[in-house]
């Protein structure tokens, strides 16, 4: 069905056979350094060109080389793995937007089980409600007033990524804990 689009697509510039050239290079190739609430923007102003290329291929192999152990270690939890996969997916996407977050978080109400044993919910919450406040005004702060630096607003963004591993950990030990009530096994300790 979606040979459809890209047929259209084709029809619709004739004589572009790189149209994939086009809509893959900015997101491989990493090649605007705009920033966003993203980190790979910040850390590649930092890093030197010599070793871009290196580090590219690092942050693209991270987001598959997390897929398979999860899938082999959670074959019966589909739910689980699509949403870790977003989750990871936004934390290393070059380019991420609001909209990668809200589809990992839309996915969240799914996991009734593992949320059901969640101790630290409202410490998550809150401390994701800060993040989201932080950002805009320290964007407004570096960009609009210019009484901040870049360090200001990319503070924010680590903090936001170390944010979404700690929700990744968290959900995956509490998948690991509810297979194992669900086994009648005893709890480990915390």
């Amino acid at each position: 069905e979606w040979w459809g689009l890209v047929g259209v697509g084709r029809a619709h510039k004739p004589g572009s056979a790189c149209w994939a050239a086009s809509v893959y290079r900015l997101h491989l190739l990493m090649e605007d350094l705009t920033p966003n609430i993203g980190q790979m923007w910040y850390f590649f102003t930092e890093v030197f060109s010599d070793f871009r290329p290196f580090f590219r291929f690092v942050m693209h192999a991270l987001c598959g080389l997390f897929a398979l152990p999860m899938a082999l270690r959670f074959p019966q939890r589909p739910v689980l793995l699509a949403t870790a996969q977003c989750l990871i997916l936004c934390l290393f996407k070059p380019y991420p937007s609001v909209a990668d977050h809200v589809l990992y978080m839309g996915l969240l109400p799914l996991l009734q089980k593992q949320l059901g044993h969640l101790q630290s919910g409202m410490l998550l919450v809150n401390s994701f409600l800060l993040l989201a406040v932080l950002e805009p005004a320290m964007w407004h702060q570096w960009i609009n007033i210019e009484s901040a630096n870049s360090n200001f607003y990319y503070s924010i963004t680590l903090l936001l990524g170390a944010w979404q591993v700690l929700l990744l950990v968290i959900l995956l030990q509490l998948t690991v804990q509810v297979e194992r009530i669900e086994k009648g096994k005893p709890q480990a300790l915390a």
